[in-house]
């Protein structure tokens, strides 16, 4: 009898196995996307790289921490002054819908952010660095 196989045991050892690769390959993706947010080579909003960190060419970081080519920091400058009440530059395309997608830009960021203040982020961390 000493040559029975328990069936069970390595049937349940091999869906352990691969919940531990799904947990890895989550934990992958969400590195990715918390390390790619915070990339000060690439505009934060449109992603188009830029030639060197913004402290380099004697730009500065966006207030909230975000690097923006010209473009994108124009945009930026615009979106802030319309929602403080102030006026932003005159162009067709400043509509509501403008507006709404910079606000669910920033809204994510500051999503994003707070999770990395999270103490299930920090366990996250700490599970990882073991």
């Amino acid at each position: 009898m000493d040559n029975v196989i328990d069936i069970q045991t390595r049937i349940d050892r091999l869906r352990q196995g691969q919940q531990m690769k799904r947990h890895r390959e989550k934990i992958r993706a969400l590195q990715k996307v918390l390390h790619c947010s915070s990339c000060h080579l690439k505009c934060a909003m449109c992603g188009h790289p830029l030639s060197e960190p913004p402290e380099a060419r004697g730009g500065e970081i966006a207030p909230p921490g975000y690097a923006f080519c010209d473009g994108c920091k124009g945009e930026f400058e615009d979106f802030i002054s319309i929602s403080s009440g102030g006026k932003g530059a005159e162009v067709f395309w400043h509509t509501t819908a403008w507006m709404e997608m910079w606000s669910a830009w920033l809204d994510y960021q500051q999503a994003i952010q707070r999770f990395k203040r999270s103490p299930e982020f920090k366990l996250l961390l700490s599970e990882i660095e073991a």
